[in-house]
């Protein structure tokens, strides 16, 4: 499997080597990219809201120390609601959607390299019948298919 990064760094060349396989539709490389820099843009402004939610937690707790209650209990408001913000964004993905997509895309391509390998005579397509392999479960010294 190609990683993102490799992806990034020679878009052409895998969109040739992808041309050579009759895959038909170049321009999901292009889309692939753009949702890899959406998630980048996410996770970044997930780490700074994170970053932020770090340091007044660490402020509340100093002011709490020199007994500053009221202003420490409206930092920690703030704090409660980008904690909220931060749930609501990351909740907002729909996880088990793009979970289930990856394995039926994964599914997919062994199926497509299976056949692959077939052709190029990497390994035997796997076989319907043997006549000379015992059945599964049966007996010791009984023949298959008798």
């Amino acid at each position: 499997m190609l990683q993102v990064g490799f992806i990034k760094q020679h878009t052409e060349l895998v969109k040739q080597r992808l041309a050579v396989r009759n895959f038909k539709q170049p321009e999901l490389v292009d889309e692939l990219l753009k949702w890899d820099e959406k998630r980048r843009q996410y996770q970044l402004e997930q780490e700074e809201i994170q970053a932020k939610i770090n340091a007044s937690s660490k402020e509340i707790g100093q002011l709490m120390a020199r007994g500053e209650k009221e202003k420490a209990a409206s930092i920690k408001q703030e704090v409660a609601e980008s904690k909220a913000a931060v749930e609501v964004a990351t909740g907002g993905i729909d996880t088990a959607a793009i979970e289930r997509e990856r394995t039926a895309k994964k599914i997919k391509a062994a199926g497509i390299l299976q056949q692959f390998e077939a052709e190029m005579g990497i390994s035997a397509p796997p076989t319907a019948t043997s006549t000379s392999a015992p059945s599964v479960g049966g007996r010791v010294g009984e023949k298959s298919g008798s």
